[in-house]
């Protein structure tokens, strides 16, 4: 894959899986043996964890915006740098978010994520 498919399936990640909630994109972007790493502790290993992991981060808020501020590929590692647009009980709140991913045959292998706050 090219650095600019990489760069998409990044966005497609933020767009569907976190901001939409759609567990279905999971199978389609992340690789079977996938690893997400959390402030650089390891949290899922592969995607039925981090179907997991994902529907419970979500079910406290009434909805999730992720806005992708900077996006940096390199071969086959990409580093966004982006803000969580959270709704809870009708407060907003911005998170800024520091985000590396690693992509082996078009799909993510591992994700590295801090919270920048």
């Amino acid at each position: 894959m090219s650095i600019e498919d990489n760069k998409a399936r990044i966005q497609r990640f933020f767009d569907e899986v976190v901001s939409q909630g759609d567990l279905e994109a999971v199978d389609d972007l992340l690789a079977a043996s996938c690893r997400y790493f959390d402030a650089g502790t390891l949290r899922t290993t592969g995607c039925s964890e981090f179907i997991d992991y994902l529907i419970e981060a979500r079910k406290p808020y009434d909805s999730i915006t992720v806005e992708i501020d900077n996006i940096i590929a390199e071969g086959d590692q990409v580093a966004v740098r982006c803000s969580y647009h959270l709704m809870l009980e009708g407060e907003h709140s911005v998170v800024p978010v520091m985000a590396e991913f690693r992509i082996k045959d078009g799909k993510i292998l591992e994700m590295w994520r801090a919270v920048a706050a």
